[in-house]
Parts: C-alpha cells; structure tokens; sequence
C-alpha cells in the first residue's frame, strides 16, 4: 500500500496480492475520509530491483437488507424474566434495523406459545389471562411459562429471542365462603340458642387464617371462636325481650378473617332471632 485517503482501512498480502478490508465496512456507518462510501487506496508492486508499478483504487460499498435485531432484555438469544402471578404484561420488545425498514413482532414458538400474545406493532407482550401461581397452566406445571418471539423487518429477515417468563407467587387475601361468599348475608335462628353458625373462609395460599368482629351495631352481643370461626351469642336470646339496637330482634355484626399477611375479608350479618 502506497497511498490513498483510505489507506488506513486496508491491508495488503504481499505475496498474493490479495487486497482486504482490516473490518468489513458497514453501508450504515462509513469510515471513509468523505463518509460516502467511496474507499481511496493506491497499491504498489514491486519487482526487487528497484522498479514497481502503482494503482490507485476506488472501492464503492454497496448496501445490502440486513435483519432487525432485538435489542431488549440485553439482545440475548435467551433471556429469563419474572413476573408476579395475576398481571398480564410481561415486557415490550423492542428491535433495531440498519435499515430502517418496517417491522413486525410476532410470536414464532415455544412450549406456551398459545397462551401469549404480542401487538405486531409495539413489541407488547402479554399473557392472555393473568397466570395464577396456584393454578399453573404452563406444559411444565411448574410456573416458568417458554415462549420465542420474532421481529421481521419488510424483506422477511428477522431476529428471534426466547423468553422463559417466571410467575411469582403473591399473598392473596382470604375469602369468605359462608352464606354464599355475599357482603350481607341472613341468618334465622330460635331463641333461646347461642350457638349460631359456623362460618368458613378460604385462602388459596393456604395461610392459617384468624376469625374475628369488627364492627356491627350489635357487635358485643356475639362472641366467635379465632381458630374455628364458630360464631355465638355471648347469652342466648329472648325473643320477647329484643337486645339488639333496633329492637326488632334483628342482630347485626360484621364479621372478619385474616391471613397471616394481614389481608382480609369481611362480610355483614344479619342474625334474626324467631
């Protein structure tokens, strides 16, 4: 080499002749003196006794369609991700192209490919229905959901990017599940009985769960049972002679689970004494 503008990028065998980019020149980002993609060298040959011979050449880089990439989640082939169970969003894929064509997300494979779906135009990947830790409907039972998504630019190139989405348990709160799992619930009882229900909860994240009163205009005259959610009258009750605040032997309190996380459910009673 002997010479040109751009002889900095270019390397030589001076056996062969064989002439070489020292890196392949990139159509998007040139590094020729005039950024125009037009490469200036001069080579000499050289015959050992003093003479030579020298060419000055002109190298036109020319654009080829290159595939997007997807650059999310660091641009890895695989990537891993968690979510908490119940959220339907799982991530935004996002892609580059050199070329600055058009492009399209899809989801191409992967074992729970038919419980996701993803906008062909923002990259938004989401879950169908929200994923239940509890109840896992990935192929493994076992709450890590596989999916591969595709970014295709016009021409049809594309990049892929497989994702293994974890679904993370969160505390639920208790439910009750007496009386129909209603608000208000009725209860008919003849007096002169204490015992007046047994009412039950449910938590599906199998907490131990803790009865108790928390309101009610006639909350002092029932009594409940923490552990079994036995609810009673502290004294049987007279029918002739009404205690409860509207006289009317209609016997109003709120009643309360909670979990050992704190969440709860309640729901109003209302105990009618015959």
């Amino acid at each position: 080499l002997n010479g040109g503008a751009d002889q900095a990028f270019f390397t030589i065998d001076e056996s062969s002749g064989i002439l070489v980019f020292q890196s392949s020149p990139d159509f998007e980002n040139p590094d020729d003196s005039d950024a125009n993609n037009i490469y200036h060298v001069t080579v000499r040959v050289e015959d050992g006794k003093g003479y030579y011979d020298e060419q000055s050449l002109t190298i036109s880089v020319l654009d080829i369609d290159e595939a997007p990439i997807i650059s999310s989640n660091s641009g890895s082939e695989e990537t891993t991700l968690s979510i908490f169970e119940n959220d339907s969003f799982v991530c935004k894929i996002e892609a580059t192209d050199q070329d600055g064509g058009t492009l399209s997300y899809s989801i191409s494979s992967g074992d729970d490919l038919e419980l996701f779906s993803i906008n062909p135009s923002s990259g938004n990947l989401v879950f169908q229905s929200p994923p239940d830790f509890e109840n896992p409907t990935d192929v493994n039972a076992n709450n890590v959901y596989e999916v591969i998504v595709r970014v295709t630019d016009s021409t049809g190139l594309f990049d892929e990017q497989k994702i293994n989405v974890e679904v993370l348990d969160v505390n639920e709160h208790p439910v009750i599940i007496s009386n129909d799992s209603k608000d208000l619930g009725f209860i008919g009882l003849n007096e002169n009985i204490s015992s007046i229900a047994l009412l039950q909860a449910y938590d599906q994240d199998d907490d131990p769960l803790v009865f108790s009163i928390s309101g009610g205009e006639d909350r002092n005259k029932f009594n409940i049972n923490p552990s079994t959610g036995a609810l009673t009258f502290v004294n049987p009750r007279d029918f002739e002679t009404p205690g409860d605040q509207g006289q009317d032997n209609s016997y109003k309190v709120k009643i309360k689970v909670t979990d050992s996380g704190g969440l709860f459910d309640e729901q109003h009673l209302t105990v009618t004494v015959n």
